[in-house]
């Protein structure tokens, strides 16, 4: 049965979602995000957090659960690795940023030029 598999979040994750009392979230994490593990956790998008940290307002407003501080809970949260969430973009895009750095596209016809406060 699928509610078996709501208890089936790794310990890492189990951890962080009572650090941060978050602990209603698992089912969102688990059910609407399919994040299981904190290795999960690291790829989610910005965007699918969005919709998770949506939902778990959501779902605090039906438990009637107060959501003082919800906000900079989930941030904190999300932020396992003092990654994406800090710099408000995926992991997804900083890889992709890190290989267009590198490639003719960035040193091309126009590198000469800076842009202000560049020096």
């Amino acid at each position: 049965m699928e509610i078996d598999l709501a208890s089936e979040v790794d310990a890492v994750l189990r951890a962080r979602l009572h650090q941060f009392d978050l602990k209603p979230f698992e089912v969102i994490l688990v059910f609407k995000g399919k994040v299981k593990s904190a290795d999960d956790l690291r790829v989610v998008t910005e965007n699918a957090r969005a919709v998770m940290n949506s939902n778990a307002r959501l779902l605090w407003a039906m438990l009637g659960i107060p959501d003082h501080d919800l906000h900079h809970r989930l941030k904190q949260f999300w932020d396992i690795d003092n990654q994406a969430s800090t710099h408000g973009s995926s992991l997804e895009e900083e890889r992709f940023f890190e290989t267009f750095q590198d490639t003719e596209v960035s040193s091309g016809f126009f590198s000469h030029l800076s842009l202000p406060g560049s020096g």
